[in-house]
C-alpha cells in the first residue's frame, strides 16, 4: 500500500512547461523544424494558467499535428495533464521524449491515449513510461495529436509537466471537506411584488476544501509539512494555479486546475497542541470546469 494507492490527494504546483527554452508547432515534430505557431493563438498559452484559450499551429490540413518543447536547464517531472480545446474527435494522443529532438529510434513514449477522444477533454498519466518513473535532465519533448482524418488545427488549452508533491491521507472527515463538491456562483434580483429572477455566473465549478493534521512523520514515511511547504514553494508563493488530483488511485481523469490558498497569503501551521499542526488548504477551480465545460449559464 501507498499514498497514492489509498486515494489520498497529490498536487503539481509547479508547471516546468513555463521554463522550457522552446515551445512551438511543427510540421513534422523535429525540434529543428520551423515553428508554424500561429501569432495571435501563442504557444505561452500553453502554461498561462487560462484554460478557455488554446495555441494552435497556422492553417493547413494535416492528420497529425505536432507540439515540441524543449529544456537546455535540468528539470524533473513524473506527471503530465493536457487540456485540450477544439470540435473534432482525435484518434491518439502520444507525449514524447528525446535527447537529440529528431524523435525518431532514440524517442521514448512516455504517455499515450487511444480510442475515441474528447477534442476538448482532458488526459492525465501519472505512470509514466509505464511505471512511476520520474525524468531529470534537459532534452526534448513532443506532444502528438492524431486524428483520423486531416484537420486544419488541433488547440492546446493547458499542458501541465511537472513533479508531484503526494499528500500522505486522505483529508480529515472533521473539516469542510466533501467528496464531490458541485459550485454556483448566482444573483438574485427581487423585486417588491416577491418576484425574483436568478442569474448564474458559473456552475459546475469544483471547489475543494480540505483539512488535515500533520506532525511531520506522516504515513507511508511522507512528511505533510515539508509538503505543503513545498507546494507554496513550487507555486512561487502560490502565484500559479495548480492541478489537484483528489483522488489519483479511483478518479485520476478527474483533476481540477486552479488557485491553492491556505487561509492566508502563504502558509502558517500553527500547532494543535505539543506537534500535530492545523492545515486548511482551499482550492478553486478555473474555467472551463471538469464537471461543466460550458462554464456558464447560457439561457
Amino acid at each position: 500500500m501507498s499514498a497514492r494507492a489509498s486515494d489520498a490527494p497529490l498536487l503539481v504546483a509547479r508547471n516546468v512547461v513555463r521554463d522550457a527554452a522552446v515551445l512551438k508547432w511543427t510540421t513534422d515534430g523535429q525540434a529543428a523544424s520551423a515553428d508554424i505557431t500561429v501569432s495571435t493563438a501563442p504557444a505561452r498559452w500553453v502554461y498561462d494558467g487560462e484554460c478557455r484559450y488554446g495555441s494552435t499551429r497556422q492553417a493547413g490540413s494535416a492528420s497529425i499535428h505536432y507540439f515540441n518543447l524543449q529544456w537546455t536547464a535540468s528539470t524533473s517531472f513524473d506527471v503530465v495533464w493536457i487540456k485540450l480545446l477544439g470540435s473534432i474527435t482525435l484518434t491518439d494522443i502520444d507525449v514524447l521524449i528525446d535527447d537529440d529532438g529528431n524523435f525518431s529510434s532514440g524517442a521514448t513514449t512516455i504517455a499515450s491515449w487511444s480510442g475515441s477522444l474528447s477534442p476538448s477533454g482532458r488526459f492525465i498519466a501519472l505512470e509514466l513510461g509505464g511505471g512511476s518513473n520520474r525524468y531529470t535532465g534537459t532534452g526534448y519533448m513532443q506532444v502528438r495529436l492524431t486524428y483520423g482524418s486531416s484537420v486544419a488545427a488541433g488547440q492546446i488549452a493547458e499542458l501541465v509537466v511537472g513533479q508531484r508533491r503526494q499528500v500522505s491521507r486522505r483529508p480529515d472527515q472533521s473539516t469542510d471537506y466533501d467528496d464531490g463538491p458541485i459550485g454556483s456562483a448566482y444573483t438574485d434580483l427581487q423585486f417588491r411584488g416577491r418576484d425574483r429572477q436568478r442569474f448564474v455566473e458559473a456552475y459546475g465549478f469544483t471547489d475543494w476544501r480540505a483539512g488535515w493534521t500533520p506532525d511531520g512523520s506522516d504515513q507511508f514515511g511522507l512528511d505533510d509539512l515539508a509538503t505543503f511547504r513545498g507546494m507554496v514553494t513550487d507555486s512561487e508563493g502560490l502565484r500559479y494555479p495548480v492541478l489537484w488530483v483528489d483522488q489519483p488511485t479511483t478518479a485520476p481523469e478527474f483533476a481540477t486546475w486552479g488557485f491553492l490558498s491556505f487561509g492566508d497569503a502563504g502558509l502558517r501551521l500553527p500547532f494543535n497542541g505539543w506537534a500535530i499542526r492545523d492545515v486548511r488548504a482551499t482550492h478553486e477551480e478555473l474555467p472551463p470546469f471538469a464537471l461543466n465545460d460550458t462554464c456558464y449559464d447560457q439561457d
